[in-house]
């Protein structure tokens, strides 16, 4: 494994980060899921979005019941220089519960485990999409976490796979658009924006946030609610997000799409 390729692990008890983090199995994010984790960008200098990603951790973290804890923004940029050396990275940082037990946990501490990648950013364009026929999303009380119960992505990406698709929209279970397997979504029409509420089961992403804050600042009316099919399949642009960036849809089912990236979301994650 390369110094870009690269994972440590860090306990409670722990003051540094340690290699191998592979000797702590079993553990309640194997056994049971019992975590969140986040995807961030080093850009060779600092971790973008630094704020909302401890942020939103630090929410889920609180609404499982794990015992508060706080990773310094110093101590894991300077992680993110050491293995980068000035070139971007991905990082994934995953919290997960301490202990085993059963469902009922022995602890509410938490272990950590970073995972340093090259840095890909996302494709300006994705030509083809289409509607999920088997993976539903459900809102619920934590829904919009990004928990490492990651099933219905797992199968949603197969299932992308499988029918040749550069993206796959996920509905909810009462036929709400959500969000893009990996990402979420936004459309335009008439020069309104919109984009699916968190009570269809979206994930609450940290690029949907930067993107609704900036599109409001620049003056736009971003509309967030439950919407079908047809009021996406209206759409005059269409795009999805995430931390690594934006992807415009060119076409969905037989629809097709503005494939241009627009003057306003250049450079704006």
């Amino acid at each position: 494994m390369s110094d870009f390729e690269t994972v440590l692990y860090k306990s409670s008890d722990s003051e540094t980060w340690l290699s191998d983090p592979m000797g702590r199995i079993p553990n309640r994010a194997m056994y049971f899921g019992d975590g969140l984790f986040e995807t961030m960008v080093y850009d060779g200098e600092q971790i973008r979005f630094w704020d909302y990603h401890c942020q939103r951790l630090s929410s889920g973290l609180t609404l499982l019941g794990f015992e508060d804890f706080k990773v310094p923004a110093t101590e894991m940029t300077h992680l993110a220089d050491f293995y980068g050396s000035g070139k971007p990275l991905r990082i994934r940082w995953t919290v997960y519960r301490e202990g085993l037990g059963k469902y009922s946990p022995e602890s509410n501490l938490v272990s950590q485990v970073l995972h340093f990648q090259p840095f890909h950013p996302a494709p300006k364009l994705k030509e083809i999409a289409g509607f999920s026929e088997s993976i539903f999303l459900v809102g619920n009380a934590f829904s919009s976490l990004k928990t490492i119960s990651a099933l219905p992505y797992v199968l949603a990406n197969q299932e992308k796979v499988k029918k040749g698709l550069d993206e796959l929209i996920l509905m909810d279970n009462t036929g709400n658009i959500s969000e893009g397997s990996t990402s979420n979504i936004f459309w335009m029409k008439d020069g309104r924006i919109f984009t699916p509420s968190l009570s269809t089961g979206c994930i609450d992403g940290v690029g949907r946030k930067v993107l609704i804050e900036k599109l409001a600042q620049m003056g736009f009316e971003v509309n967030e609610g439950e919407f079908g099919q047809t009021d996406l399949l209206n759409a005059d642009l269409v795009w999805v997000s995430n931390v690594t960036g934006i992807s415009m849809i060119h076409q969905i089912e037989n629809q097709k799409f503005d494939p241009n990236l627009p003057d306003f979301l250049e450079n704006i994650l």
